[in-house]
């Protein structure tokens, strides 16, 4: 059998959903298939340490704004077969280093990791909203966009006039038997024995919607509720400003980076998310296959096919902080199965299920035949 090469271009491993998603690919995918090669801006990230040392990394050490033909030039060389980028900058540069290799023939293949529609509503800079343009361009070079869920496929479809034919329906995977033993962990976590402890883990981003969280906290009436939040980023100290206004310092804990949060999912009562909108709520999914019950928003990303009401969690329409608030007094989270809730999650999204629902596109879909996988 002859082997697919194929090419997976990232700016680099660090700690992100998009870098885990690639790093489980390379780890895990068919080696009697495929042929790996993972070129890199930079050779940066924690996650370099878990990549399995039969991969091969082109590191281009270079800038994103200096790599389109470095880019180019590592297509041209090494000849794959599919050619897979991820993270929507590093999808822009590639779709358009396909300009110039008009002769060369590889499957080109993007995987998106937002909302299209919501991203450009947080735009701060008027310059970056006009990159929008750049990538309804782009995007219409790839043969093919792979999408997280059915939000992120109809956002897409709408915002860059990508065909359906061109749209691919893969979800995130999940290593749960990685996370079951990080989780055993159990002396690392910090909550408190007589509350209900509460958890939230993200960057602390303007996406993220930790701002209504604790304004939803605030509403509670339930004293016993705490507050755990694990994350950090450049709402930090405004956050931190915001619960101690809202009278919450003694309901809220941030404990800042954790290295391992499965420990805190897996010994949590409840797992919060109040997100302005996800590409796929990596945390969220991983707290569930830990048996932890949710209460969300019903923002885009996906939350209205992973939440199943009154089974693995609750969902509240996006910014009614007050029935937010409403559900954690209630508290039914309290009794739901929580094996239960794992064995859904094995179900739907186990990572050797997702990893052939790839290995299925990268060996089977051409380019006049980029479908759903369903």
């Amino acid at each position: 059998m002859t082997k697919r090469k194929i090419l997976f271009l990232i700016p680099n491993l660090g700690g992100g959903g998009a870098e885990r998603v690639f790093l489980h690919l390379l780890n895990n995918l068919d080696r009697l298939k495929f042929d790996f090669h993972l070129c890199v801006l930079r050779q940066e990230g924690p996650f370099f340490s878990e990549l399995s040392s039969d991969v091969t990394v082109i590191n281009l050490n270079t800038s994103l704004r200096r790599s389109l033909f470095k880019v180019a030039d590592t297509i041209r060389n090494l000849h794959p077969d599919v050619v897979l980028s991820n993270v929507c900058f590093m999808n822009l540069i590639t779709g358009f280093a396909r300009m110039y290799l008009p002769n060369q023939i590889p499957l080109y293949l993007a995987r998106e990791s937002g909302i299209p529609s919501q991203r450009k509503l947080l735009y701060k800079n008027k310059f970056l909203r006009y990159i929008e343009l750049l990538y309804r361009l782009s995007y219409r070079l790839f043969d093919g966009i792979i999408c997280q869920s059915d939000d992120m496929l109809f956002d897409v479809h709408k915002m860059y006039g990508v065909p359906q034919r061109k749209l691919i329906k893969i979800n995130n995977p999940v290593d749960i038997d990685h996370i079951q033993r990080l989780a055993n962990d159990i002396v690392a976590t910090k909550f408190l024995p007589d509350k209900t402890n509460l958890l939230a883990v993200g960057r602390l981003n303007q996406q993220k919607g930790f701002d209504l969280l604790l304004q939803a906290m605030a509403l509670t009436k339930n004293k016993r509720l705490h507050l755990h939040i694990l994350g950090e980023g450049d709402e930090y100290g405004k956050l931190r400003s915001h619960a101690e206004e809202l009278r919450l310092s003694d309901r809220v804990t941030f404990h800042g980076f954790c290295k391992n949060p499965y420990a805190y999912m897996a010994a949590a009562d409840v797992f919060v998310m109040t997100s302005r909108y996800e590409g796929f709520p990596n945390a969220m999914v991983e707290a569930m296959a830990l048996g932890c019950p949710t209460v969300a928003f019903q923002c885009q990303g996906g939350l209205n096919e992973i939440i199943k009401n009154c089974m693995n969690g609750y969902s509240v329409e996006f910014g009614n902080i007050r029935e937010f608030a409403m559900l954690l007094d209630k508290g039914d989270y309290l009794n739901l199965d929580r094996k239960l809730i794992v064995k859904d999650i094995w179900n739907r999204y186990r990572l050797d299920k997702i990893v052939k629902e790839y290995e299925y596109i990268l060996t089977n879909v051409c380019k006049k035949d980029c479908r759903e996988t369903g």
